[in-house]
């Protein structure tokens, strides 16, 4: 997908000018890196959008990878502010795939009352045959079959798998390194493995001993309505406020967090 969209960006650059939007931040390091399109995540375009002047975006064409990530609110205010800006949208994914986190499915439902769709059926990425091939059966919805067509390594315990995986990573050149990407189900699969990478790449010198921490947020899976009640936030969450509250002194795109609880204040609340 990345490909076809690098090629088309370049087309759209020189008749005006193309951005990206996606729902998940690494997406929107992939469709950068790889298409070359400079892109960000929903909620920040979106907030942009909200105060861009109303027709002053005519030359600008918005693309959205893996749209069908998109909840049906989420569209709907996307495609209002695209309308009354005067840009142009473009919806990119597959709509059997990554649904949306919450309530709706813009991208399958637009397709469905006659958006005009293009459908890319041609496979570019896998270059060797008995990939292509394994890829059009998962298509078909065979996945075993799919899965019975390209190398599988198993090993009997998840120790021994994550194991695996970090040594034969470590075994690679550089080069191969940089080109190889490594899938975990869950952030613990993925927490050891980057144990046992770490591990490797001290002994054979990549990494200094220095350790170099780095604090990272992880999102609350709660629904946009439960996010404006502080029934739902425990002490020690960050907020991020995507629009300005003079009143309250709170700014768009600054985080603050969470100091104490109704419980914890109900809790030394004393009742004669």
């Amino acid at each position: 997908m990345e490909y076809c969209l690098s090629q088309q960006s370049k087309k759209l650059i020189t008749r005006g000018y193309a951005l990206g939007i996606t729902v998940e931040s690494s997406a929107a390091f992939e469709l950068q890196g790889k298409a070359g399109i400079k892109t960000d995540v929903f909620p920040l375009v979106h907030q942009e959008l909200k105060t861009t002047r109303t027709a002053s975006l005519a030359k600008t064409i918005f693309i959205i990878d893996e749209a069908s990530m998109l909840s049906s609110q989420q569209g709907h205010e996307l495609i209002k502010n695209i309308e009354r800006t005067g840009a142009r949208l473009i919806l990119v994914g597959d709509k059997a795939q990554l649904p949306s986190v919450n309530a709706g499915r813009l991208f399958g439902l637009t397709q469905e009352y006659g958006i005009e769709t293009t459908t890319m059926d041609e496979i570019v990425r896998q270059k060797k045959e008995v990939l292509k091939e394994a890829v059009m059966t998962a298509i078909k919805g065979d996945v075993k079959d799919a899965l019975d067509k390209i190398e599988i390594k198993s090993q009997a315990t998840h120790e021994e798998r994550v194991a695996w995986i970090a040594n034969h990573w470590l075994s690679l050149t550089p080069d191969t390194r940089e080109k190889t990407l490594l899938f975990a189900p869950t952030r613990a699969n993925r927490e050891s493995i980057i144990k046992l990478l770490r591990e490797g790449l001290k002994e054979e010198g990549t990494l200094s001993s220095k350790p170099f921490c780095h604090l990272t947020l992880k999102a609350k899976t709660i629904e946009p309505i439960q996010q404006r009640f502080v029934a739902y936030h425990q002490k020690g969450d960050r907020v991020r406020f995507n629009q300005d509250f003079k009143r309250h002194k709170i700014s768009s795109g600054h985080y603050y967090t969470v100091a104490t609880s109704l419980k914890d204040i109900e809790k030394r609340m004393y009742y004669p």
